[in-house]
């Protein structure tokens, strides 16, 4: 098997600590990405720096409101840009 290295966004969040785990249990090496580890997604801060490197992104980060505007608004920032 080839290590992969991965960087999961939202790594510290309920679904993202047990994908990082999984991952890391397989042998890959893995970046995790939250505001805890001094990237944030929804500004850029550090991003540049944690994909670096980096084979392939996991985004299970999450938003915090259940208000369906703010969190699509949140989505649609993090998300992918279209071009």
């Amino acid at each position: 098997m080839s290590i992969i290295t991965f960087a999961v966004a939202g790594a510290t969040g309920r679904l993202g600590r047990h994908v990082v785990d999984v991952l890391a249990e397989r042998g890959h090496r893995v970046v995790p990405m939250s505001r805890a580890t001094g990237v944030d997604i929804t500004i850029g801060k550090g991003l540049a720096e944690a994909v670096t490197g980096v084979e392939v992104v996991i985004d299970v980060a999450s938003w915090h409101s259940s208000e369906q505007e703010a969190a699509t608004e949140f989505f649609r920032t993090v998300g992918p840009q279209s071009a």
